[in-house]
Parts: C-alpha cells; sequence; structure tokens
C-alpha cells in the first residue's frame, strides 16, 4: 500500500462532476497517451462519479472528502481491476486503505496523486469495448453494467484488500491490511472474513478480496444483465472495517449476517477484478 508516484501522462486534467450541495467529490482523470480511448471518456466519467456517489452516501463521510480516481486502459487484462493507490499504517498496526482514509476523515494522504486506479481489458477480450454497458434503464441481458463493474472497484480501493498472498495465505511483505486482519482459515483451507457484524463470511479462494455470497462483491461470477448495489453484506464488513453507515451516529444499523453459502457460476463476468494494494508486484 505504499504510496506510488505517477508520470505526468498519468495525472490529467481531473473532471470534478458533484452537485453544488454538495461539498463532498469524485473525480476523475484518465491515463490514455494519445486519448485512444476519448470516446469513453464521458460516460466511464459519468458512471464512476455515480458509483463513488453511493458509497459516499454510504457512509459517514466528512465534508472535505474528494474521491480521485485514474482510469487506465490495459491491453493485458481480460476484464477489470481496480487498486487503491496509498495507505498508512492504523493505530491497531495495520495498514489502511488511503481512499477509505480520506472518506471517514478527509485526509488526502497522498495529496495530488489519485486516490484509487481502475484499469478496463481493452486487448483481445474487448472487455469495455464489447462486454460494458454505460447506460440508464435496464441493463441488456447480453452486457455486463459498466456503473457497477466502478462500484465494485470501489469496494476494493475503500477497503477489500490486502497483502496476503492466494496460494498460502501469508503476506510476503509482513504486510497484513484491514481486511486482512479479520481473515482466518478453517481446517479445511477455507477461508473467511469474521468480524462482529458481518459473522464469518466465506471468501473465494485464489480471489480472497471477494466474497462467494450472492452481491457486489463476490467473486464467484458478475452476471450480465444485473445493476448490483451496495447491499446488507457489504456495509456489514465495512462496518467490521472500522467504517460508520450514515445517519447511525456510530451504532451498528446492520444485524449480524450469518456465514453465506457458494454458489454456482451462472455466467462469466469479473473472473479476476482487481486486488489492491499489493506491492512490490501488485497483480490484479
Amino acid at each position: 500500500m505504499a504510496t506510488r508516484i505517477l508520470s505526468p501522462l498519468a495525472i490529467a486534467a481531473f473532471l470534478c462532476v458533484s452537485p453544488v450541495a454538495q461539498a463532498q467529490s469524485v473525480t476523475v482523470a484518465f491515463d490514455d497517451p494519445g486519448g485512444t480511448y476519448s470516446s469513453y471518456y464521458d460516460a466511464i466519467s459519468s458512471a464512476t462519479v455515480a458509483a463513488g456517489r453511493q458509497w459516499l452516501d454510504t457512509f459517514e463521510s466528512v465534508a472535505t472528502a474528494s474521491i480521485d480516481v485514474l482510469i487506465g486502459f490495459d491491453l493485458n487484462i481480460q476484464t477489470a481491476s481496480g487498486r487503491n493507490i496509498a495507505g498508512l499504517l492504523s493505530p491497531s498496526g495495520f495498514m489502511d486503505s488511503g481512499a477509505g482514509i480520506e472518506l471517514r476523515t478527509g485526509t488526502d494522504i497522498n495529496g495530488d496523486v489519485p486516490d484509487a486506479q481502475f484499469n478496463f481489458g481493452v486487448g483481445a477480450s474487448r472487455y469495455l469495448q464489447d462486454e460494458l454497458w454505460f447506460g440508464t434503464g435496464d441493463v441488456p441481458l447480453a452486457k455486463t453494467d459498466g456503473q457497477s463493474v466502478l462500484l465494485h472497484e470501489f469496494g476494493h480501493a475503500f477497503g477489500f484488500n490486502g497483502f496476503r498472498d492466494y496460494s498460502t495465505g501469508i503476506s510476503p511483505f509482513g504486510d497484513l491490511s484491514v481486511f486482512d486482519s479479520h481473515m482466518s482459515a478453517d481446517a479445511l483451507g477455507q477461508w473467511f472474513f469474521t468480524g462482529d457484524t458481518a459473522g464469518a463470511v466465506a471468501l473465494t479462494a485464489g480471489n480472497f478480496y471477494h466474497y462467494n455470497a450472492l452481491g457486489l462483491m463476490n467473486g464467484v461470477s458478475f452476471d450480465r444483465g444485473t445493476q448490483y448495489a451496495i447491499g446488507a453484506l457489504d456495509r456489514a464488513i465495512f462496518t467490521d472495517l472500522g467504517f460508520i453507515l450514515a445517519g447511525t451516529g456510530g451504532g451498528d444499523a446492520v444485524a449480524p449476517i450469518p456465514e453465506p453459502e457458494t454458489y454456482a457460476l451462472l455466467m462469466a463476468g469479473l473472473g479476476v477484478v482487481g486486488f489492491v494494494a499489493r506491492r512490490r508486484g501488485e497483480r490484479s
């Protein structure tokens, strides 16, 4: 979760689209030398701002919170990826997401560098060009909802992130994120996120920073024709990560949720979605 300094090309002019009545903002910039994918900028910007606002409205967040997102286009990934760019050691001794810190406190630990980076696959898979849909109304049955993908990526940037190796469950660098600190495995090698509010939540094998239950942050399938939302399980896990739900005054507004069951893969979607904040060789 160490701060990463990006090149000047990566720090394009930020597009701030936030209602005047709301001091909080979500800004969008593009890492796209030559503007190859400029025809998608408006649609992606609108969807990113809308997805970010859903998270801002879900939690108690300070008026000065401005979540800055850098959007890139990658020839080498099949779907999409997302990551938090910087982190800070929390009082409990675990690495906390810079984007999450800013949402909760208004403190921007990485200054002018964006808080999160999301990439879309544009190579052989043509994920952005052929699979994603940006629009209003019902999502076409043969398309994956682009705003839902971005909503999912914000979930990684704010908290569903860490350092554990997907094979061993051990952090090769010795660091643990706040999410990592809630993880444990049973005798059969099944990993769980465990918290007072969420209960024991089965995590996806080889894809730890997702759960197996139906919902926004699942790692089993991301269904076409579906518009996802921040659900009760997502809110419960974020409560255990130290976030306060909007309007609760710090109380838990979500009842404990029992361990979810694994469900079958129905449609291919976000098969390998971004895994946030790995240093010395991040992977998605």
